[in-house]
């Protein structure tokens, strides 16, 4: 083997052993060091993912608050001052006056003073049938002063006339400024609100009544009534007072109307409603008489 082949070799060799020492000598000292930067750019990427998520967040957010900002600014709601707080009695009663439900008592129960506003907390009980009781409460809501609705109950009341009548209780609570504002807004200035239409129907109604309403307009009993004659569209009949009524189609008696009166056939007509039950009754002529 010539020199310059073995020298080659040698060469090769010492820079295979230089190369596995450096390669041993760099994992046995940095192997740990290496493994906790490594664990330290994961955490770090982990971290920066929920940046961007908070990011993203920061931006939702902001947008949220831009449009609160513009709904506040156009909000129907007023502090009225502190010094309306004893006016709330005045209000509800012009509320009432409005053609709501109440014949209601009022307590003006307490005043818990904030730092900047005050609550004052109020006691109502009143009676009256939902649909103007409904309307109240939408009147309440709607109007600018702020009352709040922290207790409510509603219950049926024990009337032989009305059996959808109802009895309700209420507690408020109103929020009232405490500065002291020269061009403050007063409870009276929201009078002048829009009529509301009252709802077409009652829930509250019985579908069927326990107890049928009096004959306070002493209007004609079919049972006790009599079919005297019959002339065109007219009915000629004596009711319980034996007094003799001229009757056409649309005519009330009690509990019922008159639907038809057929001179052909000589009969008149009634249709009923008992207290939530619904019926037709007929009245003929008698040939003998």
């Amino acid at each position: 083997m010539s020199y310059g082949i073995r020298n080659t070799l040698i060469l090769i060799l010492i820079l295979l052993l230089m190369c596995g020492g450096g390669y041993l000598g760099l994992h046995l000292q940095y192997d740990e060091k290496i493994e906790a930067l490594a664990q330290q750019i994961e955490q770090k990427k982990k971290e920066f993912s929920k940046l961007e998520g908070y990011l993203a967040d920061l931006d939702y957010y902001s947008e949220e608050i831009k449009t609160n900002q513009k709904r506040l600014k156009s909000y129907p709601k007023i502090l009225v001052p502190a010094v309306e707080i004893h006016q709330t009695y005045q209000y509800l009663e012009y509320l009432d006056h409005l053609g709501t439900f109440f014949n209601f008592t009022f307590v003006l129960a307490d005043i818990k003073e904030k730092n900047d506003y005050a609550e004052a907390i109020y006691q109502l009980s009143g009676e009256g049938k939902f649909p103007k009781m409904a309307a109240f409460l939408r009147r309440l809501e709607e109007l600018k002063p702020i009352y709040r609705i922290d207790n409510f109950r509603i219950r049926n009341k024990e009337d032989l006339n009305d059996e959808n009548l109802l009895r309700v209780d209420l507690q408020l609570t109103g929020l009232f400024s405490k500065e002291d504002r020269t061009k403050a807004f007063s409870i009276h200035s929201f009078r002048n609100q829009p009529k509301y239409t009252l709802l077409p129907y009652d829930p509250f109604m019985p579908l069927i009544l326990r107890r049928l309403p009096p004959n306070s307009d002493n209007l004609p009993i079919i049972e006790k009534c009599n079919l005297i004659a019959i002339t065109g569209n007219v009915a000629y009949i004596k009711d319980q007072s034996n007094n003799l009524l001229k009757m056409k189609a649309g005519n009330k008696i009690y509990l019922g109307y008159l639907a038809k009166v057929n001179i052909n056939r000589g009969t008149v007509i009634f249709k009923m409603n008992r207290g939530g039950i619904k019926d037709t009754v007929v009245l003929k002529l008698n040939p003998t008489k």
